[in-house]
């Protein structure tokens, strides 16, 4: 059965990544969704199953990969194993690709129980007892707040932003600084921390200033959007300014592309 539903499924994406008609594309894929479920992949040595609705599926279904590079990325700088946090986990791809490392302990952050359900179910699948999900959302103080929820169809925008397209509901959710979850010896380990919070990434990292000192080995990569970050009240140039108040140095620098990953590392010797 799966391979069947594999074979309509990538028709599908095809279909919905070719066609000049846009009219009717999402309602066909949830129809699809309805009629056959999700259907497992093998991908990059994961089982993963999948629908034709969310952008992200899409991408893993046909390429196999999303969001380009980032995972090889992860995967090169995790090489030799160690601690990988992943605040904006969404349904766990990266780390899930991370936690196959031998000798890696990923720790998780995802408030949306819609994503937390198929992450736990790919957690689940590929036998990864080495991932520690929190159903926690990261922030620069204690707080209950509400989360907006997007659509099947893209689920990556979920956000405590409100942005453009279609909001189907809101939860409320306990946000925190990383310390709150992550013990010093913890965090004094970690190897890479990856931010993905759809502008909100500024008050992510600003939670970090009081645990920076056991970060200083850390390699952040963090998503920057002006366009996201200024909906709430920042810009590009702050996020820089923070990493660098603490001696990190971008390898990119300030960009004009509307959406790119930043990585954030230490030179070496400082």
């Amino acid at each position: 059965m799966d391979l069947l539903k594999r074979l309509v499924f990538k028709l599908y994406c095809v279909y919905h990544e070719k066609s000049p008609l846009q009219r009717g594309k999402a309602r066909l894929g949830i129809v699809l969704l309805k009629l056959f479920g999700l259907a497992r992949y093998p991908i990059n040595g994961l089982q993963l199953e999948l629908n034709p609705v969310s952008d992200i599926d899409r991408s893993l279904i046909v390429r196999g990969r999303h969001n380009g590079s980032l995972g090889p990325r992860l995967q090169e700088l995790m090489a030799q194993g160690g601690v990988f946090i992943d605040i904006g986990a969404n349904i766990g791809y990266f780390s899930m690709l991370v936690a196959r490392i031998p000798g890696t302990q990923v720790f998780s952050f995802e408030p949306s129980p819609r994503e937390q359900q198929r992450f736990a179910r790919g957690i689940a699948l590929n036998g990864l007892n080495n991932i520690t999900l929190f159903p926690y959302g990261i922030s620069d103080r204690e707080e209950l707040a509400l989360l907006n929820l997007y659509s099947l169809a893209n689920p990556g925008m979920n956000s405590r932003l409100k942005a453009h397209g279609e909001m189907v509901d809101q939860k409320e959710c306990f946000f925190a600084p990383l310390g709150h979850f992550l013990s010093e010896k913890l965090l004094s380990q970690a190897k890479v921390v990856k931010v993905d919070v759809e502008g909100f990434e500024l008050h992510v990292v600003k939670g970090f200033a009081p645990v920076m000192r056991l970060l200083e080995q850390a390699v952040f990569i963090v998503e920057v959007s002006e366009a996201n970050l200024s909906k709430a009240g920042h810009s590009a140039a702050e996020l820089y300014a923070f990493f660098a108040s603490f001696g990190f140095e971008p390898r990119l620098g300030l960009s004009g592309k509307a959406l790119y990953d930043e990585e954030f590392r230490r030179p070496r010797g400082g």
